[in-house]
């Protein structure tokens, strides 16, 4: 997959690593010299040094051919331009990281006006996942899909645990609005079994 990051600083940094440890082309746009060389030193992507915000600049780091385009430097108004600017460009999809929770109230706007597939934050992603595990602390993982409509957890449960999530799950079906609950595998040591609680 050909990925343009916008970017060099300690995200987009981590975001292109583990994007090479993936073996995809990744292409790092920084203003910073300093962080240009060492992006360069460090990580086997293309660098392109100026403003992500430039659509000269874009266009000179191929962003018409990016599959993602991600703006993850420091500044939310230059993410935002820069991700629209790269959709205009006609990247598939485009991400922006914005600290800013006004930007983060209004992520329809921003996805229907300027074409951001998705805005995202670090911060509030650090937070959703510590009130995930505050809510359901023996959660070993966690996924959320269709904008927080449907969630899948991974829970180890111990033999003396088996009668209270049994008792849970049947308190959690007489809530008072509908909830499907599909619970599709058990796994203890090496034998597995399924399980229902009707």
């Amino acid at each position: 997959m050909n990925i343009c990051i916008a970017g060099g600083g300690r995200v987009g940094f981590h975001l292109a690593r583990l994007l090479t440890i993936e073996n995809h082309d990744v292409t790092v746009i920084e203003r910073d010299p300093v962080r240009v060389e060492q992006v360069d030193f460090a990580l086997d992507v293309r660098t392109v040094t100026g403003n992500a915000s430039s659509i000269l600049m874009l266009k000179e780091a191929g962003v018409e051919d990016a599959d993602i385009f991600v703006a993850a430097t420091g500044t939310d108004e230059v993410n935002l331009i820069a991700a629209a600017t790269a959709k205009g460009l006609m990247a598939k999809k485009v991400v922006a990281r914005v600290e800013n929770p006004e930007y983060l109230e209004s992520t329809i706007l921003f996805e229907s006006v300027l074409g951001i597939d998705y805005l995202l934050s670090p911060d509030a992603l650090t937070a959703l996942e510590i009130g995930r595990y505050v809510e359901n602390p023996g959660i070993v993982a966690s996924e959320t899909f269709g904008r927080g409509v449907v969630q899948l957890q991974q829970l180890r449960v111990l033999e003396l645990f088996h009668k209270l999530l049994q008792m849970r799950l049947q308190k959690q079906s007489s809530f008072s609005f509908q909830m499907q609950l599909v619970l599709q595998l058990i796994q203890r040591t090496v034998k597995q079994f399924y399980s229902t609680f009707n």
